[in-house]
């Protein structure tokens, strides 16, 4: 050990010295490693704080998505029963001289209607 220690410029350093040495290289080594740990800790924290808050958006998103399918299907029902009830009135004054409006009258404004 001693010749090592002679090697590095450290000839003049006693047994008892040389332990400290080693001490003090030791808590060096270990407060790096302990330092890179929170810091690769604080990262991860970051990471996971961010990933939460990305979740939390998505959530409020997919919320948001609900509420419009359900006033959109709330909507497309309500579209289908007015179309009934018209078809239901076109037959009704389809017999009626005094009505103009024949069912291909009202078919070619629906298709006005859904054309692109």
């Amino acid at each position: 050990m001693m010749a090592i220690l002679a090697r590095i410029g450290l000839g003049g350093v006693g047994l008892k010295g040389a332990a400290t040495l080693l001490v003090a290289l030791l808590a060096i080594i270990l407060a790096a490693g302990l330092a890179t740990k929170l810091y690769l800790s604080g990262i991860h924290a970051e990471r996971v704080r961010t990933l939460e808050a990305t979740i939390t958006q998505i959530k409020e998103a997919l919320l948001a998505n609900e509420a419009v399918i359900r006033l959109a299907e709330a909507d497309a029902r309500n579209a289908e029963e007015e179309e009934h009830k018209l078809k239901e009135l076109i037959d009704a004054l389809q017999n009626d001289k005094s009505c103009p409006l024949t069912r291909e009258h009202v078919d070619g404004v629906r298709r006005i209607d859904e054309s692109p």
